[in-house]
Protein backbone atom coordinates (compact mmCIF):
# COMPACT_ATOMS: atom_id res chain seq x y z
CA UNK A 1 0.00 0.00 0.00
CA UNK A 2 1.00 3.60 -0.60
CA UNK A 3 1.08 5.35 2.63
CA UNK A 4 0.24 8.94 0.52
CA UNK A 5 -3.35 7.46 -0.97
CA UNK A 6 -4.14 6.96 3.28
CA UNK A 7 -3.95 10.69 3.70
CA UNK A 8 -6.89 10.99 1.14
CA UNK A 9 -9.88 10.31 3.50
CA UNK A 10 -12.91 8.68 1.49
CA UNK A 11 -15.89 6.62 0.76
CA UNK A 12 -15.82 3.40 -0.56
CA UNK A 13 -18.86 2.06 -2.37
CA UNK A 14 -18.56 -1.46 -3.54
CA UNK A 15 -20.72 -2.44 -6.21
CA UNK A 16 -20.97 -5.21 -9.22
CA UNK A 17 -19.09 -2.46 -11.80
CA UNK A 18 -15.52 -3.37 -13.72
CA UNK A 19 -13.94 0.14 -13.65
CA UNK A 20 -12.49 2.04 -10.18
CA UNK A 21 -14.10 5.87 -10.53
CA UNK A 22 -13.42 8.64 -8.26
CA UNK A 23 -16.30 10.76 -7.16
CA UNK A 24 -15.76 14.23 -5.62
CA UNK A 25 -18.94 16.61 -4.08
CA UNK A 26 -18.46 19.13 -1.31
CA UNK A 27 -14.82 18.37 -0.69
CA UNK A 28 -15.58 14.79 0.06
CA UNK A 29 -14.18 11.80 -1.90
CA UNK A 30 -15.92 8.93 -2.85
CA UNK A 31 -14.45 6.00 -4.37
CA UNK A 32 -16.59 3.57 -6.66
CA UNK A 33 -14.57 -0.68 -6.82
CA UNK A 34 -16.45 -3.43 -8.23
CA UNK A 35 -16.18 -5.86 -5.53
CA UNK A 36 -13.57 -8.16 -6.29
CA UNK A 37 -10.82 -4.49 -6.08
CA UNK A 38 -8.20 -5.15 -3.07
CA UNK A 39 -7.82 -2.16 -0.72
CA UNK A 40 -4.50 -2.07 -2.06
CA UNK A 41 -5.28 -1.97 -5.93
CA UNK A 42 -7.68 1.05 -4.79
CA UNK A 43 -5.45 2.68 -2.52
CA UNK A 44 -2.68 2.34 -5.56
CA UNK A 45 -5.05 4.02 -7.65
CA UNK A 46 -5.39 7.05 -5.29
CA UNK A 47 -2.05 7.85 -4.96
CA UNK A 48 -1.75 7.71 -8.91
CA UNK A 49 -4.74 10.48 -9.23
CA UNK A 50 -3.28 12.31 -5.84
CA UNK A 51 -3.04 15.69 -7.95
CA UNK A 52 -6.16 15.40 -9.54
CA UNK A 53 -8.18 14.54 -6.42
CA UNK A 54 -6.44 17.45 -4.89
CA UNK A 55 -7.56 20.13 -8.08
CA UNK A 56 -10.71 18.57 -7.74
CA UNK A 57 -11.90 19.10 -3.94
CA UNK A 58 -10.59 22.57 -3.91
CA UNK A 59 -12.77 23.46 -6.78
CA UNK A 60 -15.90 21.96 -5.44
CA UNK A 61 -15.83 23.64 -2.26
CA UNK A 62 -14.96 26.65 -4.27
CA UNK A 63 -18.42 25.87 -5.92
CA UNK A 64 -19.74 25.15 -2.52
CA UNK A 65 -18.85 28.38 -1.53
CA UNK A 66 -20.41 30.29 -4.80
CA UNK A 67 -23.62 28.13 -4.00
CA UNK A 68 -24.14 29.20 -0.46
CA UNK A 69 -22.90 33.05 -0.89
CA UNK A 70 -25.90 33.03 -4.36
CA UNK A 71 -29.14 35.01 -3.52
CA UNK A 72 -31.69 35.86 -6.40
CA UNK A 73 -33.61 38.35 -4.54
CA UNK A 74 -37.01 40.79 -6.43
CA UNK A 75 -36.15 42.65 -9.22
CA UNK A 76 -32.32 41.31 -9.20
CA UNK A 77 -31.44 40.86 -13.55
CA UNK A 78 -30.50 37.42 -14.78
CA UNK A 79 -29.05 36.06 -17.88
CA UNK A 80 -31.78 33.70 -20.03
CA UNK A 81 -31.11 33.19 -23.53
CA UNK A 82 -28.20 35.65 -23.36
CA UNK A 83 -30.59 38.14 -22.54
CA UNK A 84 -30.71 39.99 -19.09
CA UNK A 85 -34.42 39.39 -17.11
CA UNK A 86 -35.65 40.95 -14.09
CA UNK A 87 -36.22 38.25 -11.50
CA UNK A 88 -39.83 39.40 -10.88
CA UNK A 89 -40.61 37.22 -13.22
CA UNK A 90 -39.35 34.37 -11.97
CA UNK A 91 -40.30 34.77 -8.86
CA UNK A 92 -43.96 35.01 -9.05
CA UNK A 93 -44.37 31.14 -10.10
CA UNK A 94 -46.31 29.72 -7.58
CA UNK A 95 -43.06 27.31 -6.05
CA UNK A 96 -42.30 31.18 -4.36
CA UNK A 97 -44.47 31.23 -1.44
CA UNK A 98 -42.35 33.31 0.84
CA UNK A 99 -42.22 36.46 -1.93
Amino acid sequence: MNSKAAATDYTLACSNRKTLTIHIRDGRVEVRAPHRATVCEIEDFLAAKEAWIAAKIVRSVERAKQREAFSLDYDDKVLYRCRGCASRFIMQSHYCNDR
